[in-house]
């Protein structure tokens, strides 16, 4: 949350990022709160009420990371077609479950292999046009690197859709990506240092990106660029 006050019984919050806020009157007892979250212009009627012993839930441990030496694929998953008004994309991981939700048949080669899509050549018109929601869950315990994750999509790839790939050599254009003259003013993350980035596209121009290094960060903006983009910040660490 980037912004919150209560006066009175006016409650107000805000998540910049996303262009997300909530506004709400707080009740005489302070159990509950009555209001309406708004994001992208969109009303929604969110009303909240004070967790009790009977509603509370723990809550859950985080998964410990996979052995790096474990080679995992896909124990159970399911690959649909995206609902075509969700605008919303990226690759997250939920517990043990990893999505890639609203993305192309390119557009997941071009994340587990790093590359643009300019780079992709000879794949049939429908694999840049159509999408798909993709979710499962690995067949080893523990939450998977980032390697490890590829290496999985990777499998579902050749399985699912049949794709067979080679590489070559050849030239085109870049970004760039540099510290400006101020230096950097990044965060260092939190997270699992040997887990997957949280990619999320939104419905507005913002690209929310955690857990992730400047590498990883060059790949994703290609989503929204024409070219590949190099990193030459030199930042290391997530």
């Amino acid at each position: 949350m980037t912004s919150m006050t209560l006066q009175g019984s006016a409650f107000e919050f805000a998540i910049a990022p996303i262009e997300g806020s909530y506004q709400g009157k707080l009740s005489a007892d302070g159990a509950s709160i009555a209001g309406t979250w708004t994001q992208s212009k969109q009303l929604h009627v969110l009303n909240l009420s004070r967790a009790t012993a009977d509603t509370a839930w723990a809550i859950p441990e985080a998964d410990k990371p996979m052995p790096a030496d474990a080679d995992p694929a896909y124990d159970a998953v399911t690959i649909k077609p995206s609902d075509p008004n969700n605008r919303n994309r990226g690759f997250q991981t939920r517990g043990r479950h990893l999505l890639a939700a609203n993305e192309t048949v390119n557009d997941v080669i071009s994340s587990v292999w790093g590359i643009h899509v300019k780079q992709i050549v000879g794949g049939q018109p429908w694999m840049g046009t159509d999408h798909y929601f993709v979710d499962g869950v690995p067949d080893v315990p523990g939450e998977p690197n980032l390697t490890q994750f590829r290496s999985m999509v990777r499998k579902v790839l050749a399985d699912r859709f049949g794709l067979k790939v080679h590489n070559e050599k050849r030239e085109l254009s870049v970004y760039v990506l540099t510290v400006a003259k101020g230096g950097p003013k990044l965060t260092k993350s939190l997270g699992n240092p040997n887990g997957p980035p949280d990619d999320t596209f939104l419905t507005t121009p913002y690209m929310r990106e955690t857990n992730t290094t400047m590498g990883e960060y060059a790949k994703a903006m290609q989503y929204a660029l024409d070219r590949p983009v190099v990193d030459q910040t030199g930042l290391e660490g997530r």
